[in-house]
């Protein structure tokens, strides 16, 4: 047989890395490459679940594909590999911030860290928090329960046990291959196929794009297993096919949800749409430059016949381990995601209000300072019989103490327990800090907070924070009260004022015919031009004074909400079959059933709950399959993916991960 030389096939057409997994990306015109790795500065970082455990990726929270990373410019000082994120409202926070995992946690809805990538050697921070059955699998790649696993004759078998039990190869934060490459052929062979879908090459994340030559059409790349490329001065071995997920289908920056794409890659492409690729010789490789293939030799009829066997073989293995993997363990006391803390203290603030200091009982090996405004969900043993309720309450302290402060008015059996005599020194399961509301205090402009009653905890945790980190922050402060002679935190108001020279606090206490209003708080922002405004308290007072700030011409983006009660109403759904993919149950909702937390509830599926109205986030939990709606009066403003099950009711059938 003649030797093969290197046959030109097109030119790159763009080159990208992607700092941190599962987020888009960045554009680049050139990168060095080097044996043994990918391209500098592609997937370094990786969302971790601090409450469940294992990565995050677009695979099931698809809201962490509309955040985006790019490499932080070297003139901007910190550390050489430290990142900017950008959130989908513009705002953008560095890696080595002390806020970056708060600000997370508050985008994604639960309680998250960034970790940079680790050795191989540290096998477990790559493993999954439990092993992949075969559900999931299929779920992950887009397929029904019946539909078959795609070929996989050409991944390596203990490629394929390893995505059973680790996230990424160990090393590496990459699915199979350090490169990865999609060809324009491919993408214009789906484009022809489907015209309702739209493959554009970000939504597959590639790090080289190449514009094959008009003759070269179809989905050429699925034939490059183990030929070579030579770009620019390097080159590289093609490994393996890329086996697609749903992820190109789902919503990202400037792109939006795509449902016809990922059925035309499985109808045309056998689910496999570009390849994986090592460093064979390193090099520089440019956008633009010349890209030649090294083919190999023809497969001939009883190589393709091996092949299929093996595919066959390799399915009917993985089905087999996956079906044998350790099943979820019984439930917990608790749901996933809480801690045991230490109550060490208890002060008294006014007659109906106490702070308590939490301690951890075993402090994190990678501390997550909160942002003012989020909140812990304390599970308590003050329900009939001593069951356990779940209460939801903002930090009121420094968010980067070691030690977590909250201010609890008496109200209820959760709060009554929490004012006993007797509660220092008693362990209670914490959920947090995590939720929406988040208060940056090294933000440069003035901001106004507005708060009644109990509300005014978050903004102590915040005037705490800038104290700490901007004290010449402008603020102005405006707090409606009661008793001026039974008012907590007076004392420590005055503290901060001495810390905050640019602190302007307003009183109205009832007591003395004076009620915060709407009227007041709008004074109070014309005051300070470019002020953002965070209101917390009543619901009454917090819409009327939103509709107020509407009116007088404060745009919508610069006003914070945290709700403490909740809004009423109902909204018209569709019902359907809600299916516990973890628990094995699968039960028809009527409109009797209530939200989707009640009915997890009648049916005995461990799911805590804090507010029952959409504001602490406890009860967030994943939508596998399906939409939702929610109750009138409540905006949870999280990602497509996670649903907040308090008041959340199905629109037609759905699948949760619970």
């Amino acid at each position: 047989m003649p030797k093969r030389d290197y046959v030109p096939i097109g030119r790159v057409a763009m080159l990208a890395r992607y700092p941190v997994k599962s987020m888009a990306g960045e554009q680049v015109v050139w990168s060095r490459l080097e044996p043994g790795s990918g391209m500098p500065g592609d997937r370094d970082w990786v969302v971790r679940d601090e409450e469940q455990g294992g990565f995050l990726t677009g695979k099931k929270l698809t809201g962490l594909m509309q955040l985006s990373a790019t490499t932080r410019p070297p003139d901007q000082g910190g550390t050489a590999a430290a990142v900017r994120l950008t959130f989908a409202d513009g705002r953008q926070v560095d890696s080595d911030s002390p806020w970056v995992h708060a600000a997370l946690t508050a985008a994604l809805g639960r309680r998250v860290t960034l970790q940079p990538r680790r050795a191989a050697v540290e096998r477990d921070f790559y493993r999954l928090a439990r092993p992949m059955q075969g559900a999931e699998m299929r779920y992950l790649l887009g397929l029904r329960d019946d539909e078959p696993l795609p070929d996989l004759s050409p991944y390596p078998l203990g490629m394929l046990l390893s995505v059973t039990r680790y996230a990424t190869p160990p090393g590496m934060l990459v699915d199979a291959g350090p490169l990865h490459c999609v060809t324009t052929a491919s993408l214009d062979a789906l484009a022809a196929s489907d015209a309702a879908c739209d493959p554009d090459p970000r939504r597959f994340r590639p790090n080289i794009l190449l514009r094959t030559l008009p003759d070269l059409t179809g989905f050429i790349e699925a034939e490059w297993t183990g030929c070579t490329l030579k770009i620019g001065t390097a080159v590289l071995r093609i490994t393996v096919p890329t086996l697609r997920c749903a992820m190109p289908g789902h919503a990202q920056p400037g792109l939006e949800q795509d449902a016809a794409l990922l059925r035309a890659i499985k109808r045309e492409a056998a689910q496999k749409v570009g390849v994986y690729c090592e460093v064979m010789r390193g090099g520089v490789i440019s956008v633009g430059d010349p890209v030649f293939l090294k083919p190999l030799p023809s497969a001939g009829p009883v190589r393709t016949m091996v092949s299929q066997i093996v595919s066959r073989g390799k399915a009917r293995l993985i089905d087999r381990v996956t079906a044998s993997a350790p099943r979820q363990p019984p439930p917990a006391a608790d749901p996933p995601g809480y801690r045991a803390f230490r109550i060490t203290a208890q002060r008294r603030e006014s007659s109906d209000v106490v702070s308590l200091m939490l301690e951890a009982e075993q402090p994190e090996p990678t501390p997550a300072p909160a942002l003012p405004g989020q909140h812990v969900v304390i599970a308590i043993p003050a329900g009939p019989d001593g069951r356990t309720v779940y209460r939801a309450y903002s930090l009121s302290g420094n968010p980067q103490a070691r030690s977590i402060r909250i201010s609890v008015r008496r109200q209820g059996a959760g709060s009554t327990w929490l004012h006993g005599p007797d509660v220092v020194g008693k362990q209670v399961m914490v959920l947090g800090p995590r939720g929406p509301m988040a208060l940056f205090p090294d933000d440069v402009e003035p901001i106004v907070l507005a708060a009644t009653g109990i509300g005014i905890t978050p903004f102590m945790a915040f005037l705490h924070a800038v104290a700490a980190h901007n004290p010449q922050r402008a603020i102005h402060l405006l707090v409606g009260a009661r008793d001026p002679q039974d008012f907590p935190f007076d004392e420590e108001l005055a503290l901060l004022r001495n810390c905050l020279p640019r602190l302007h606090i307003t009183f109205s206490f009832s007591m003395e015919g004076r009620r915060l209003c709407d009227d007041d708080v709008v004074s109070a922002v014309r005051g300070m031009p470019g002020a953002a405004i965070a209101l917390c308290g009543h619901e009454d007072f917090m819409e009327r004074t939103r509709r107020a700030l509407l009116e007088a011409g404060i745009p919508d983006q610069r006003i914070i909400l945290e709700h403490f009660s909740a809004p009423g109403g109902r909204h018209e759904t569709a019902g359907g079959v809600v299916e516990f993919r973890r628990s094995g149950q699968r039960i028809a909702w009527t409109d009797d059933c209530g939200s989707i937390l009640e009915l997890a509830e009648r049916s005995g599926v461990n799911l805590a709950s804090g507010c029952r109205y959409g504001a602490c986030q406890t009860c967030a939990v994943t939508l596998i399959e399906g939409k939702v709606t929610y109750r009138a009066g409540t905006d949870p403003a999280l990602n497509r993916s996670v649903i907040l099950a308090c008041c959340a009711l199905p629109d037609g059938d759905i699948v949760l991960d619970l």
